[in-house]
Order: structure tokens, then C-alpha cells, then sequence
């Protein structure tokens, strides 16, 4: 357990401008948790520490900083402000990259570690070009101008690149279309990899590469082995970075965002597992290089307004208040959950399709008991999984109102079913945007003593370019 001090904000760039030799990291590596607040960082390590597995490492981390998110236009942040504050220094309006609030161009701390002659990588578990790994690269004031984003990660000059895929990479719509990206990526240098084959031919002296890979999520890779993780693509780049002026790589969990949008505490759980995986290959690669290495781990946000405890029970979240407070939580009924929330989306739908108007809520009771491990037969003793008469008409009635015709593609009797399924570990969600809580930013290494009490999340890009001089 992490104990915190809120205290006053630092003056940060002043503190650490005054950096000598001694404090300047060789190797810089940031990782980002989107989304992951400290509940859902405290879940993890919670439900390792109860089912026998590895504690979360970031947890051991020597220093942290509670850290403010807000952007400059909301009290609620997106990823793009977000990411151009902790990346840039700057605070800017929800959907702007790079920019701030008044359209004026900022350069990241990745850009100062280039300049320097550090070596550059930027890692996902999402597209290449979404927008926190876009922070680092690109200027412009809509997160969605994919392609031109994409262009930006051209012109960068970074030397690596890993993620799944680089979104709308052949828009020729875009009025600043040039080409395929993949392609102009070749032209410009880099050795495009995009299946698993030409990832592990990777080999040192490469200078400039870009991976296209699909991981998929980690609760349905589980037990089946194979594929690229997101700990693989890190170790890689360890590999190709390394130079005699050392690098800088930042790496995102993204898809812990993604899981928390949707409400599915369980898939949210395995991403930031697979993430802590990454964070422990840098760990490894500072027991080498302990002298040289800093080690940031911070959140763009948190997403879901994800609380540690469900009052007294699913259908409390249709009332204002309660009489009756509960103090348990069954969080290993989240390993009872088989797979993700889009993948049971997947199967609903082809069951749907299979079976046409004779498609029914008894057929997805089948499916929830298949993926999800819930127990809605009568017959059988209550367990911890087992559906009340009540929560089962709540999940029937908006089964009902959304699997209409007209509400096909509706994806909120989806949602219902993951909150019940968080409700089963005794968690909740309050939402399913993000929320203004605060982020953590731990530290380990050269210049992790820079990161502490409440600062801003530009703080983080302050300190980093400071110690890159």
C-alpha cells in the first residue's frame, strides 16, 4: 500500500533546472496507464496479493506526486489535452494535440531527447496515432485528424514506432493526403513490420522501425500463448534504442481506457497487468544501468468514475441513496469472468444473427453464465455469482429496450451486464467518460526525487525536459 502527502504545488521547473551531470538519466522511460486511476491500480494489486500472483511493481516505486489532470478548457480532461500537458508542458483545450490553448505550437519532452541525441520510441496497445502517443509527435486541433497526425509521426524522426496500426493511414480525402502511410514510412527509412515474422527479425543497429501489431486484450489472450505483448514490443525496443547518448521511449497501456469506458472491471484488471509487465522490462534494464535510468509511471486520467465498493447491490444504481452500508468485496469473482466485454458482444451478436426473430434474453442468460460465470437457475443454492430475481429483470428489461431493432448497434445492455459483473467483486462505476480524480506519478531513478507532493500533470514534462539538458 502506497501512502501519499498532499502538499502545496511545487514550483518544478525551477527546482530541477539547476540539474548537473550526475543528475541527467542516460535512459529516460515514461509509461502511461490511460485511464488508470488508483482504484483500478489498487484492484490489481489487491486481486494479485489474494490470488498468489506477482504484486504490481509499480506500487515499489520510490517516489510519487498526486497530479492534477484538468485541462485547460474542463475540469474533466480528454486523452489529447492530457497528453499535450504531460508530453508538452502546456495546458490546452479537450481535443487539441500539441497545441496550446491558442493554437501556439509545443514541443515534447520527446523532441528535447531527440535534440539531445538520445534515440526515440513510442509504444501502444492502440492505433500509433491515437492521442496520447500523438502528444509527443503531432500539432493540431482535432485529435481525430488521423491522417494528418500520421503525417506528423512521419516528419518526426523518431526511431521507433509500435501499435496497433496507424488509423485512416490512406485517407485520400484528407487535404493533406501525400500517400499510404505504410508506404511513405519505407521511403522515409523505416523498416515497417507489420506481422509478427519481421518483429522478431529486429535486430540491433536498426535505425528506424515501425510495428504494427494486433495484441488484441489480455483476459482473451489468457492460456492461448502467442502474439505480441505489450512487454515484447518494450523489450524490443530496448534493443534497436540503446546507443552511446541512450534514449528516451515512452509506453501506453491504452486499452486500460478503453475497458473502463465500457465498464469491465475484468479486462480493465488483465490490461493493467500486461501493462505492469512492460514496467517490470524497464525495471529489469535499471538493475544494468542503475546509475542512468529514470523511471516515470504516471495516468493521463481516470475512466469510470471506478469506486471500490457497490453499496447493497446492482440495483442500487437505479436509487439515490441507501439505508444500508457493506464493507465486502469478493474481488476474485472478476477471474470467474471468461472473456472480455467485446468479445461477448461478438458472440451476442451472432447468436442474434444465427436465430433471428427467435433470438431471446434466455439465450444470453446462456452466454453470461458461459462468459461471465453467473448463475441464474433457482434451483441451485445462492452463491456469490447467483442473480437475484430483481437484478435479473433489471438486466431482462434493458435487454428488452436495447436489442430492438432500432437499437442494434446499442452496446448498453453490454454495459449492464459488466456492471453486474463488478458489483459480483463488490466495485461500481459511476460513468462511463472519464472522471476529474486526480492521476499518481510514481518515479525510480536518476531524478525521481523531482517527483513528489501535488503537482500539475505539466509539471511532468518540465521535470523530464529539464533532466534530457
Amino acid at each position: 500500500m502506497v501512502f501519499f502527502i498532499f502538499c502545496t504545488s511545487l514550483a518544478v521547473a525551477e527546482q530541477s533546472s539547476s540539474a548537473c551531470d550526475k543528475d541527467t538519466p542516460k535512459y529516460v522511460f515514461l509509461f502511461v496507464g490511460d485511464g488508470m486511476g488508483l482504484a483500478q491500480l489498487e484492484l490489481a494489486d489487491e486481486y494479485a496479493r489474494l490470488s498468489g500472483m506477482e504484486r504490481i511493481f509499480i506500487n515499489d516505486f520510490d517516489n510519487c506526486a498526486v497530479t492534477r489532470t484538468s485541462s485547460a478548457n474542463s475540469f474533466i480532461t480528454d486523452s489529447a489535452a492530457s497528453a499535450t500537458a504531460f508530453a508538452c508542458g502546456v495546458k490546452t483545450k479537450n481535443g487539441c494535440l500539441g497545441v496550446d490553448a491558442d493554437g501556439g505550437r509545443h514541443d515534447s519532452s520527446a523532441v528535447a531527447a531527440l535534440k539531445s541525441g538520445r534515440k526515440v520510441g513510442i509504444i501502444t496497445t492502440v492505433t500509433m496515432n491515437h492521442a496520447t502517443p500523438a502528444g509527443f509527435y503531432a500539432h493540431n486541433k482535432k485529435r481525430s485528424n488521423y491522417y494528418e497526425i500520421a503525417l506528423d509521426m512521419l516528419d518526426s524522426n523518431f526511431n521507433y514506432f509500435a501499435g496497433e496500426g496507424i488509423a485512416s493511414a490512406d485517407d485520400k480525402k484528407s487535404p493533406a493526403y501525400r500517400g499510404d502511410i505504410y508506404s511513405l514510412l519505407e521511403k522515409n527509412g523505416y523498416k515497417v513490420c507489420q506481422d509478427e515474422d519481421s518483429f522478431n527479425e529486429l535486430e540491433a543497429g536498426t535505425d528506424k522501425a515501425v510495428v504494427s501489431y494486433k495484441s488484441g486484450l489480455s483476459i482473451d489472450r489468457r492460456g492461448k500463448g502467442g502474439g505480441i505483448s505489450l512487454a515484447d514490443v518494450t523489450r524490443k525496443a530496448i534493443e534497436l534504442l540503446d546507443s552511446d547518448k541512450g534514449f528516451f521511449l515512452m509506453v501506453e497501456g491504452g486499452k486500460i481506457d478503453f475497458m473502463c469506458h465500457i465498464n469491465d472491471a475484468a479486462s480493465a484488471l488483465w490490461e493493467i497487468f500486461d501493462f505492469d509487465k512492460a514496467v517490470k522490462v524497464a525495471l529489469d534494464f535499471m538493475k544494468e544501468h542503475k546509475e542512468d535510468t529514470l523511471i516515470v509511471v504516471t495516468a493521463d486520467h481516470e475512466t469510470g468514475g471506478f469506486v471500490l465498493g457497490s453499496g447493497d447491490g446492482f440495483s442500487s444504481l437505479t436509487k439515490i441513496g441507501s439505508d444500508k452500508s457493506d464493507y465486502s468485496a469478493q474481488i476474485l469473482n472478476l477471474g470467474k469472468q471468461k472473456c472480455s466485454q467485446p468479445e461477448f458482444a461478438k458472440r451476442l451478436a451472432e447468436i442474434k444473427k444465427d436465430k433471428g426473430q427467435d433470438f431471446s434474453f434466455d439465450d444470453a442468460k446462456v452466454l453470461m453464465e458461459e462468459c461471465f460465470g453467473m448463475k441464474f437457475s433457482s434451483a441451485e443454492k445462492p452463491g456469490p455469482m447467483s442473480i437475484s430475481a430483481a437484478d435479473e429483470k433489471l438486466l431482462k428489461d434493458c435487454f428488452d429496450k436495447y436489442f430492438k431493432p432500432q437499437n442494434e448497434n446499442s452496446n448498453r445492455f453490454q454495459i449492464y451486464v459488466s456492471r453486474m459483473m463488478a458489483h459480483k467483486a463488490g466495485l461500481s462505476f459511476s460513468t462511463t467518460g472519464h472522471s476529474a480524480l486526480p492521476a499518481i506519478t510514481w518515479a525510480k531513478g536518476v531524478g525521481a526525487d523531482k517527483f513528489y507532493g501535488r503537482i500539475e500533470n505539466t509539471d511532468i514534462s518540465k521535470i523530464l525536459k529539464n533532466l534530457l539538458k
